[in-house]
């Protein structure tokens, strides 16, 4: 059986082959079918599924697989990378369980949140379990373009510095920090152009020509997508959004309005994964910002606040593992700690989808699952579609 992607330097193909793979092999494994595949993917992209995180935004429903999944596979794998070609060798895939104990990854959605308010204190911000992803990464390194010292570690430490603001700056293939800190380098009285890398050069950006002018900032783009170029400084004032594309719009104008001179009311419809909106406000709060809803439909933003240094711990990320603990729930026994149970991460609602299934699991300061014999069940995947990524894959195993 081969299997080849149509266009292997097209990410959203690419992650359609992933998809693909990874039904194939668990619909093999459980019927012990000894198999030979071929795959084409990008050299970026690594093999089952466990795609470059850069490629994916945090409410967009594409796989994102916790780095540690490979450690559970119960599947020996011979494999090489040719030119972006894997060529598998023969492999048997035969049924098994999982058994372990594993420490969650770090959230890498709230990780960047606190990489970008932290380019908005005056003193030091140290954070501890920092996220270490490619997202995570490039949110760092805009930071330290900024003018932010840095130092690696657990805990890790940035210490913002005033001084000259480049002229062009880029976020890789963060879709979360190209909205994010567009609006945050907007606060400048400079032009500045802001790029992207690989899948992000395809994403729309319309979004900054629509709104950024209503707040005194001059926009120019490339035809609606990066790169994109800006001349601040940002103002305050009413407007209106539409929420139903992304809500890492809305995240970037909340984190950067409050640092205009004057007060914003934002009038946000059909809001998309409110959860990442209110880990957003969460995120602010610990910075001493202030912001205030009606619904999450008006958002009332004072101008001239100032954030706070603090310490901070980064929650571990319930979308990575969300796989683990599905994976304990079907085939074995899986705890995994350094998750917060009441964390405002969309992807905990993982915990009401396995209740609903009947899996059985223990929740603490350690998350466990355990096999169980699971029935079917009804969820609502609205506010957090990686969940909806993740239900869909359990039902085709089960």
């Amino acid at each position: 059986m081969i299997f080849f992607c149509e266009n292997p330097d097209n990410t959203r193909h690419s992650i359609a082959a992933s998809r693909v793979s990874l039904v194939l092999i668990r619909r093999c494994r459980a019927n012990k079918i000894h198999i030979k595949d071929a795959f084409v993917f990008p050299q970026s992209c690594r093999f089952s599924g466990d795609l470059d995180e850069s490629q994916q935004s945090e409410d967009e429903p594409c796989p994102r697989p916790h780095e540690n999944i490979s450690n559970l596979y119960v599947c020996r794998i011979s494999a090489y990378f040719t030119f972006g070609l894997m060529s598998l060798k023969a492999i048997t895939i035969l049924p098994g369980a999982v058994k372990g104990n594993l420490t969650a990854n770090a959230s890498k959605s709230m990780m960047q949140r606190v990489v970008a308010a932290s380019t908005l204190c005056d003193q030091k911000v140290t954070i501890h379990n920092p996220g270490q992803s490619h997202d995570c990464k490039a949110a760092l390194e805009i930071a330290r373009k900024l003018g932010a010292e840095i130092i690696s570690g657990d805990p890790l430490s940035i210490e913002p510095r005033k001084g000259q603001i480049p002229r062009r700056v880029s976020c890789g293939e963060s879709g979360l920090g190209i909205r994010m800190f567009t609006p945050i380098l907007s606060l400048q009285n400079q032009s500045i152009t802001i790029d992207g890398e690989g899948s992000l050069k395809t994403r729309p950006m319309g979004f900054f020509e629509e709104v950024l002018p209503q707040l005194g900032v001059s926009v120019e783009s490339n035809n609606q997508k990066v790169p994109i170029t800006i001349h601040g400084p940002l103002q305050g004032g009413d407007f209106e959004l539409d929420g139903s594309l992304t809500s890492q719009f809305l995240t970037g104008l909340l984190m950067a309005l409050p640092c205009a001179e004057s007060s914003s009311t934002i009038r946000v419809k059909n809001l998309r994964s409110k959860g990442y909106v209110e880990l957003t406000l969460q995120v602010l709060s610990s910075f001493g910002v202030i912001i205030d809803h009606e619904n999450w439909e008006v958002f009332h933003v004072p101008g001239n606040q100032s954030y706070q240094s603090n310490a901070i711990t980064i929650e571990g990320d319930w979308s990575g593992a969300a796989f683990l603990l599905v994976a304990g729930a079907i085939a074995g026994e899986v705890s995994l700690s350094s998750l917060v149970v009441n964390s405002f991460q969309p992807d905990k609602a993982i915990l009401s989808a396995l209740i609903s299934s009947g899996a059985r699991l223990k929740v603490g300061d350690i998350v466990s699952t355990f096999k169980s014999e699971l029935e079917a069940f009804s969820f609502d995947a609205t506010d957090c579609p990686g969940c909806a990524c993740r239900k869909l894959r359990w039902q085709i195993n089960n």
